[in-house]
């Protein structure tokens, strides 16, 4: 089941709003089953995901653990308005183990945060002129982007806390395919 649903992620997001669409005519009737079967359906996905809306046709990056293993799944397909491609990437996933994933976004952000402070103090002792930047607000911007980085980083090595029920998933997954046909 997990491995149906991630494999196919534009698929899964498409036959789901095709489904809620079914249940979108009654407000009480719609309000039940988007709470006891549509949400329960769809929320783990959404839980894993990137949010790039603030993006024109920003890519959905979407993280799946399952024990040792994460696959990570993109969707960039995005056609602009004259009809070209937006991302030269195209939809795909890539599995590998956990561990290596929680190694590579460690020495990512020691890098990413490395290159910032450079980057930062170069901002901070430069004169701008007639540019107003509040050199304090600046520091202390990226020091709090930089602690909320490595205290959510924390958060990879602990042994997760919410279990999927895969059989109610798989359930509601089979009932919507059978309900969209």
């Amino acid at each position: 089941m997990f491995s149906i649903i991630f494999k196919a992620l534009p698929k899964f997001d498409t036959d789901s709003k095709k489904w809620l669409d079914i249940y979108d005519t009654d407000e009480d009737e719609y309000s039940d089953f988007y709470f006891e079967e549509y949400d329960k359906l769809i929320s783990w996905t959404y839980q894993r995901t990137f949010d790039s809306g603030h993006l024109i046709g920003g890519p959905h990056l979407s993280f799946f653990r399952r024990n040792n293993k994460v696959r990570i799944v993109w969707d960039t397909e995005h056609i602009l308005e004259n009809g070209i491609s937006l991302w030269t990437a195209k939809d795909g996933s890539f599995e590998m183990n956990y561990s290596d994933f929680v190694e590579k976004i460690k020495v990512f952000g020691q890098a990413f945060f490395s290159a910032m402070d450079k980057q930062v103090e170069l901002a901070v002792a430069k004169e701008w002129e007639n540019i107003k930047i509040d050199k304090q607000r600046l520091v202390e911007e990226h020091k709090e982007r930089k602690d909320e980085f490595f205290s959510t980083l924390m958060l990879l090595d602990e042994k997760p806390t919410d279990q999927t029920n895969w059989t109610e998933v798989e359930q509601l997954f089979n009932r919507m395919t059978n309900e969209i046909k």
